[in-house]
């Protein structure tokens, strides 16, 4: 997945673009590779992991699963803050840096789950975060009557 999300990145990115600017080329400080960052740079790639997610898993209620031809095994899972910190809470991975590297390293944990399927777990692991139901702290009313509270780092 990383070659193949690199390729598509740096393939994107040096389109020829003379409408736009006299070089032809995309200067480095344009705005849109924000939008379109390169596993190779170390980049989590959420955006372009989340895409993908959607368009390979499924179909059901949050993924569409058009593209039969990639299998769910192949997906990194989308990283952010919430991904990161619960990730490290349930010993998913013990880095407090976002990276290319820390998305592989949680999806290979989470293929101990389920070696066919492993993002299927990405809207539990995010939403716990997102709703507040996993502080970023220890928090006794939260953290106590939670079902993860064996296997969570942060309890222990």
């Amino acid at each position: 997945m990383e070659r193949a999300l690199s390729l598509f990145v740096d393939g994107f990115l040096n389109q020829e673009v003379s409408p736009f600017y006299p070089s032809g080329l995309l200067p480095q400080d344009s705005p849109v590779r924000f939008f379109l960052p390169n596993p190779k740079d170390g980049s989590t790639c959420k955006r372009l992991n989340l895409f993908l997610r959607w368009m390979v898993r499924g179909p059901d209620t949050i993924d569409l699963g058009l593209w039969r031809e990639v299998s769910p095994s192949d997906l990194i899972i989308p990283l952010d803050t919430h991904v990161a910190r619960i990730s490290r809470y349930l010993g998913l991975s013990s880095s407090i840096t976002y990276a290319w590297k820390v998305s592989c390293e949680i999806t290979q944990n989470l293929k101990r789950l389920d070696s066919r399927d492993p993002i299927k777990y990405d809207f539990a692991l995010c939403h716990l975060g997102i709703s507040g139901d996993c502080p970023s702290r220890p928090d006794l009313d939260k953290c106590e009557p939670c079902m993860l509270r064996p296997i969570c780092c942060c309890w222990a």
